[in-house]
């Protein structure tokens, strides 16, 4: 049986883990931005419109299915500082980003914790 403070542990380990995780996502979207600015660069040297590639975020990788549930008022705002948090010149890290990226390490959590 787990007592209070292994509790506490494995939560802040488990927060640790999840920050190293998004901080390891945060450079992976600034070298995507790095290599799109590039493309924009080589583009308006060879006299080419930036207009004429498209911005925006690019598609998931894998199928997706929209998800809509209520969540308590004190996540969305935990949420917003964790993205303004991560965000960085040229690299805003949205609400949905936080929440998205905080699904994923919560579930990966759940799935570690039924392996024990």
């Amino acid at each position: 049986m787990k007592t209070e403070t292994t509790e506490v542990n494995d939560i802040e380990m488990n927060e640790a883990n999840a920050i190293n995780d998004i901080d390891a996502n945060v450079a992976c979207v600034e070298a995507a931005i790095a290599a799109e600015d590039a493309a924009d660069r080589r583009a308006a040297s060879a006299g080419k419109s930036k207009l004429a590639r498209k911005r925006g975020r690019k598609p998931l990788k894998e199928a997706t299915t929209q998800f809509t549930f209520r969540i308590p008022a004190a996540w969305v705002e935990r949420a917003d500082r964790i993205g303004e948090g991560l965000s960085r010149p040229g690299l805003e890290i949205s609400r949905t980003d936080a929440v998205r990226a905080a699904l994923a390490m919560g579930l990966d959590a759940l799935e570690r914790e039924k392996r024990r």
